[in-house]
């Protein structure tokens, strides 16, 4: 639960596309968005705490509230994992360090992040120089699932689910209200 897995997820299995094909619309103003979605076997899927919760601790409750309050359960098995890990440590252990030889190579990185599982892809040249650099974030999953969420909901709390799934979108996302 606190860590990715890169044998639990399958790198090929995910795609990235623009906002305006994954609504397959001809709206001028979508195809100036520079919004990219992310979908995992093609389909929608939800990051993030509620989501975790579902997988690794059989949380049934899928309301808006119950993201909530998956927050604050996380907070409390994190909390209750540093205390585990803390027993472990061993201050009088050596340390160990080691030399980093960068060669050509491939590699995908893989954590749950607060807000869903972070993805990095990145490949080298036989110099060990980046070549290709991909970082697929919980954001590009969560879009289409907060849309979801927001269809039928009065406009009033449109900001509000927002920041419900995502705390990142309010610093990248604005409500404008457009007169007709």
């Amino acid at each position: 639960m606190f860590y990715g897995d890169r044998y639990g997820i399958d790198f090929k299995k995910i795609s990235v596309i623009r906002y305006e094909k994954y609504k397959n619309t001809s709206i001028e103003e979508l195809h100036q968005t520079t919004s990219m979605i992310a979908l995992y076997d093609k389909r929608v899927v939800e990051m993030g705490p509620r989501a975790r919760l579902v997988l690794f601790r059989d949380l049934a409750d899928r309301s808006l509230l119950a993201l909530q309050m998956a927050r604050f359960m996380e907070i409390d098995l994190a909390l209750q994992r540093v205390a585990e890990l803390l027993e472990c440590v061993r201050l009088t252990a050596p340390v160990r360090s080691m030399v980093m030889v960068y060669e050509h190579g491939r590699g995908v990185g893989v954590y749950e992040a607060p807000r869903g599982t972070l993805v990095h892809y990145v490949e080298l040249s036989d110099e060990g120089r980046v070549r290709e650099y991909r970082i697929i974030v919980p954001t590009m999953f969560n879009i289409p699932v907060i849309e979801q969420a927001l269809r039928g909901l009065p406009v009033d709390v449109a900001d509000l689910i927002p920041r419900l799934f995502d705390p990142c979108i309010p610093c990248s996302t604005h409500i404008v209200r457009v007169r007709k």
